[in-house]
């Protein structure tokens, strides 16, 4: 089994947003399991992209689009993994020159009526630890003014040395972030699921994230908590 490490942390930074298609955000919140998912541009679910260079978003054509598949691999690219049977996930097996870094990102419009101060999210961390080096994915909140925050707090970090009976692991991460600026109704603002080596050397793990929870809430205390 892999170690997970988590660091609490929060601070923030400068980022310009850019110009994309966004998902509604309403009061009921918004869920994704990616089983429709196919690894393919098409079958991204709306206002979710990745980037293989930690920049740019890959587009419709791009090769490195790989479809599904249940891992061991040593072709990078964006897959659907099979961590399971009837279950897929969105995920990345990274090389030298993609995906580190590289990340995930879902674009939000608050389509509701309130304020949100603060965000409730979820997700599923998967891995599969078949490879001598570490990886880790960091959740950042970019915000519609041009800064972001960093959620040092759910990084999970996959232990460098590989497990020889290396399986599918999962981590289910949970967090209640309090937003500066808050979010108006209008307020466009992305989630970026950051990933980059950490440690070790050689050939890399592959990982993703499944089963993604997003709530705007108007009043829910002020510290950060975690699960």
């Amino acid at each position: 089994m892999k170690k997970i490490a988590a660091i609490a942390l929060i601070f923030t930074c400068s980022l310009i947003l850019h110009a994309g298609d966004f998902i509604v955000l309403d009061g009921n919140g918004w869920r994704e399991d990616f089983d429709s998912f196919e690894g393919t541009y098409a079958s991204l679910p709306d206002g979710l992209s990745v980037s293989k260079d930690g920049t740019n978003s890959m587009m419709e054509g791009d090769s490195d689009f790989r479809g599904i598949n249940d891992g061991n691999l040593s072709t990078g690219g964006c897959y659907a993994w099979q961590p399971a049977v009837s279950n897929l996930a969105l995920g990345y097996q990274p090389t030298t020159t993609e995906f580190t870094p590289g990340y995930f990102q879902a674009a939000f419009s608050n389509s509701s009526t309130r304020i949100f101060r603060f965000l409730k999210i979820e997700y599923d961390f998967v891995w599969l630890n078949n490879e001598n080096r570490a990886s880790k994915l960091q959740l950042e909140i970019h915000y519609e003014s041009g800064s972001t925050s960093t959620v040092s707090a759910v990084t999970r970090t996959t232990e460098a040395a590989e497990d020889p009976r290396a399986a599918w692991s999962r981590s289910k991460v949970a967090c209640s972030v309090l937003l500066n600026p808050v979010m108006p109704p209008g307020t466009t603002f992305k989630l970026r699921w950051y990933g980059d080596d950490s440690s070790g050397s050689g050939a890399r793990d592959e990982y993703g994230i499944d089963n993604i929870y997003v709530i705007g809430i108007q009043n829910r205390g002020t510290v950060i908590t975690l699960r």
